[in-house]
């Protein structure tokens, strides 16, 4: 009975993951928590650019650039095989 029950939690939690990272490659950006997506913050009477994101609005996701690089080198490394076998036969 417990064994069931860790299992499904398991189960649930690398479906959970799974999907996050589903998201993450679909969607990396999101609005910048400090300026609410606006770029810059107001300070009194004058306004400066907003420290996190730039001023752009947008900040990385956690964990989307390292999944980002992922996909990449994924995408380079079959990239290359497809070239090797090519190579192969000529």
């Amino acid at each position: 009975m417990i064994l069931q029950f860790a299992v499904g939690v398991a189960l649930r939690f690398l479906v959970a993951a799974a999907a996050y990272l589903l998201f993450v490659l679909v969607k990396p950006v999101r609005h910048c928590p400090k300026c609410n997506g606006w770029g810059q913050r107001a300070k009194r009477r004058r306004r400066r650019q907003c420290a996190r994101c730039k001023g752009t609005g947008k900040t990385f996701r956690p964990a989307a650039r390292l999944v980002h690089k992922g996909a990449a080198a994924a995408y380079k490394q079959a990239r290359a095989r497809v070239r090797a076998r090519m190579e192969a036969e000529k």
